[in-house]
């Protein structure tokens, strides 16, 4: 086997599951290391299901990356400062923050990136495809694509991920997700 290989990471074999303080769900898109549960992760990637206004599990020495994947967008209170994120745009916050999602109409996804302080650091950006591009992962950097659309012959929120020195070419059109993880 190729462990070089890209993996894909299907949407329809996710699971949801409580939030740690039980207000909201999500499902787990990657992990590392593989396997790894509860706080035991150097990084995870999943898509939160935010259905009415809630307040967000805190996670001690975790830096979070949250995209919001409905278009409309999400108003968040951090640490009683409202922010307003447009779809599709990536905010960085500490794990430790007081979060709250505010002013929630309708259900709203978003994709989290965690990363646990000191052992790496990341990233979490969107990129149109129109033809052809190249993704690359560092020696030292996992990757992970997250589809925002059904394309590349795949369905919305599918994922490929990246192991570190790989790379992919996408040809089509569409928009992804692209999470970096960098080891430390």
């Amino acid at each position: 086997m190729d462990t070089h290989a890209p993996r894909v990471l299907l949407a329809k074999d996710r699971t949801a599951h409580p939030w740690r303080n039980g207000n909201g769900t999500a499902s787990e898109v990657a992990v590392h290391p593989d396997g790894a549960s509860g706080d035991a992760f150097d990084w995870r990637i999943s898509i939160a299901t935010i259905e009415t206004d809630s307040d967000f599990s805190a996670y001690p020495g975790i830096q979070r990356y949250l995209m919001p994947l409905s278009p409309r967008g999400l108003t968040l209170a951090v640490d009683g400062e409202s922010r307003e994120l447009p779809g599709y745009s990536a905010f960085e916050f500490a794990g430790e923050s007081s979060v709250r999602a505010t002013g929630v109409t309708a259900p709203s996804l978003d994709l989290n990136l965690m990363i646990r302080r000191g052992a790496a650091t990341g990233s979490l950006t969107t990129q149109n495809v129109e033809g052809m591009l190249n993704v690359a992962a560092a020696p030292d950097e996992s990757v992970v694509i997250v589809l925002l659309g059904a394309a590349f012959g795949l369905d919305y929120l599918d994922a490929i991920a990246l192991q570190p020195d790989s790379n992919l070419n996408l040809e089509g059109t569409g928009v992804i997700a692209i999470a970096r993880i960098a080891s430390v």
